[in-house]
């Protein structure tokens, strides 16, 4: 919010743009809710489990970053974004389906999933140590949170 502000924006304006991004993970919530006809505030707590356990938001904010030199890498980007959010919703509606009623559906997803999701954190770990990212790592990053849905479908 501080840069908004210091650019010239007005404080109030700024606080309310600061606040956007984190309004599409809450339309995300809402529609599964809805989708489910589920409680919202659980449907929460697993989104954004998820979200902390996986390091989405990290991600996420890799993919946004990434360097868009055309119009090619635009939809690039666009697309590997659409399909982060498409796994993670689908990760989202997997853990409520098999651990909903648990007292911690994330945390029971996680121990039951042991090895898939360390594979995915000692891959997003490694990531982490680079210095730059680009379309072709972040897009086996994404590709692996989808690998882990799919690794689920019998579960």
């Amino acid at each position: 919010m501080e840069p908004l502000v210091e650019g010239g924006m007005p404080r109030v304006l700024a606080q309310r743009t600061a606040l956007l991004p984190h309004l599409l993970q809450a339309l995300e919530v809402v529609e599964i809710a809805a989708r489910r006809r589920a409680d919202v505030h659980r449907v929460a707590a697993v989104f954004f489990g998820l979200t902390e356990r996986l390091e989405l938001n990290w991600l996420r904010r890799k993919v946004e970053s990434l360097k868009v030199g055309g119009q090619w890498h635009a939809i690039s980007r666009a697309n590997l974004r659409d399909e982060l959010f498409a796994h993670h919703n689908d990760l989202v509606e997997h853990v409520l389906r098999a651990h909903g009623r648990k007292k911690a559906p994330v945390t029971a997803w996680a121990e039951a999933n042991g090895a898939a999701v360390e594979r995915l954190t000692r891959m997003l770990a490694a990531m982490k140590k680079q210095q730059e990212m680009d379309y072709a790592t972040l897009s086996v990053a994404v590709r692996a949170l989808g690998q882990l849905n799919e690794d689920q479908s019998g579960e």
